[in-house]
């Protein structure tokens, strides 16, 4: 809807009267445009293409060649916002930046948010053809309103068309249920504007219902219980007041949560020291009443070699001044990661922080939040290859056999994920991974590529998530035995570019003694 308000004014820049009207709601354009990218980088880039566009079609249908000293306006206002928001983001970083920091910190965002935290598209096909044809019924008429409207309102149906365009473009990356219905709704919103007004003749107001059937049939949320709870509260069935209560009331509080398991972060020699929630729950810093430190606010965004590199030198820079990290459960089943390991999408902060930082205590914690300290004294990390052949290898899957069954915990993995050209417009999908101990599968997981077409270094663990932070400590794990590494493509649709072709170049083990055998292979024995 921020969209759409942005064709608006634009929009009012051209029904504008006079020169300091126009010069006001172009100014007020830029300001709106800055606000949206504010929200979010790809809203402000979607809003400025909106605009310009708007107003191009303005001048040319209006022939009102003062349009363009408007769109001056509107591009200064928009750049004057942003040189100031690059020189408050360069004041206010705690270290050395560069005066174009920020946009390269906004792209690389956006760019590792397109390789890898895609998701295959998720509605019903059904649906999926309900909402295309809906969605080509408002353009086919909002063209025809472009020829038989006046110039001014032709020109805001040109801005809402190309909205609307430009915003159901942001499900082709993540195509889950909610991504879809957000990107369709500006053309459902269209819909409401173009009714029928003359309803004299039924053709025209009739393909009209069936297109708001369409949606309502087709629509990701719609349900046909939601009559029904209503009726409910209307009866009394349900207290309305426990209804709405239950909807921001926390069934246990967040605070308390936390500091089941982290009440040594409530030392009072440690509360001015910023905490570090990795990979996920960033809300621990607040719930326990600490200064938060996050280099990039969510962890699982650091998925490109240039904002790896930017959370590292802030981590080092920050660790040498005092800093506590919370490591919590990892979250592979969430359709967020998409399966991915966080050591996996952020392997060199994994690293990092493996390599410099340890428990602060060996106590299980039933939630799974454990407290790592720099310690200055930590054993040196030692990786050691694994010796491997390969039976079986094609352009996109493969099986890699070890010389001898290890009981690695932490592999690391140096390899390359190459793709087509195709890649350049659809989301890529990376490659399933799986352990095998003989015959029997004993981990399975996922791996996104850091750099497309560019060889990286990536860890992957079998190690079961409850005692994942265990590697951190000093004492021996229990590890999985396997002896054979199976890749493969992972599915896609046609929204998507898969991985053509596959090549794994060395497989080391990270810190190997620390890794017992199982119970399993200890009674086998």
């Amino acid at each position: 809807m921020l969209l759409l308000l942005n064709v608006v004014f634009a929009y009012r820049v051209i029904a504008a009267e006079t020169l300091s009207q126009r010069t006001l709601w172009a100014a007020a354009a830029g300001f709106l445009c800055f606000l949206s990218q504010l929200v979010t980088f790809g809203l402000g880039i979607y809003a400025a293409i909106a605009i310009v566009c708007t107003l191009a079609a303005g001048m040319f249908l209006t022939r009102d060649h003062e349009v363009i000293h408007a769109t001056g306006t509107f591009v200064a206002t928009f750049s004057v916002l942003n040189f100031i928001l690059v020189v408050f983001f360069k004041l206010t970083s705690s270290g050395h930046t560069l005066v174009f920091d920020y946009y390269n910190y906004a792209f690389e965002t956006l760019r590792g948010y397109r390789n890898a935290l895609g998701m295959l598209w998720q509605l019903h096909t059904a649906q999926t053809v309900g909402l295309i044809a809906v969605s080509l019924y408002v353009l086919a008429v909002s063209v025809i309103a472009v020829w038989k409207s006046d110039p001014l309102d032709a020109s805001l149906y040109s801005g809402l068309a190309v909205a609307a365009i430009l915003w159901v473009m942001t499900a082709l990356v993540r195509s889950d249920i909610a991504h879809i219905a957000a990107a369709f709704t500006p053309m459902v919103v269209i819909l409401s504007f173009v009714v029928p007004r003359n309803w004299s003749r039924p053709q025209e107001p009739g393909v009209w219902i069936v297109a708001v059937a369409a949606v309502v049939l087709a629509w990701p949320f719609a349900s046909l219980k939601a009559p029904a709870d209503l009726l409910k509260l209307v009866k009394g069935e349900v207290a309305a007041g426990d209804t709405f209560r239950g909807l921001h009331t926390m069934h246990s509080p967040l605070g308390e949560t936390s500091k089941a398991s982290l009440g040594m972060l409530d030392q009072a020699d440690r509360r001015d020291v910023p905490l570090l929630p990795f990979p996920y729950d960033t809300h621990v810093a607040a719930a326990v009443g600490r200064p938060l430190f996050a280099p990039v606010l969510e962890t699982y965004r650091v998925s490109t070699p240039y904002l790896e590199d930017y959370y590292l030198r802030e981590l080092q820079r920050r660790s040498r001044m005092g800093l506590d990290i919370v490591f919590g459960p990892d979250r592979t089943g969430d359709s967020l990661t998409g399966g991915v390991q966080a050591i996996t999408r952020t392997p060199n902060v994994f690293e990092y922080i493996y390599r410099n930082f340890a428990l602060a205590s060996e106590d299980e914690h039933p939630d799974g939040h454990y407290v790592l300290r720099s310690a200055d004294e930590l054993p040196s990390v030692r990786i050691e290859p694994l010796k491997f052949s390969k039976p079986r290898e094609s352009l996109d899957s493969g099986v890699v056999k070890l010389t001898a069954p290890t009981t690695c915990g932490i592999v690391r993995l140096d390899m390359q994920l190459n793709y087509t050209r195709r890649s350049r417009i659809f989301r890529t999908s990376g490659i399933d991974v799986y352990l095998t101990n003989g015959d029997q599968r004993v981990w399975q997981g996922s791996i996104s590529p850091l750099e497309l077409n560019q060889r990286f270094i990536t860890y992957i663990s079998p190690l079961p998530p409850p005692a994942f932070h265990k590697v951190f400590g000093r004492g021996p794990i229990q590890g999985v035995s396997w002896d054979k590494l199976e890749y493969r493509s992972a599915p896609t649709d046609l929204l998507g570019a898969k991985a053509s072709h596959v090549q794994i170049f060395a497989i080391n083990c990270l810190d190997p003694d620390k890794f017992g055998p199982t119970a399993e292979s200890t009674r086998t024995k």
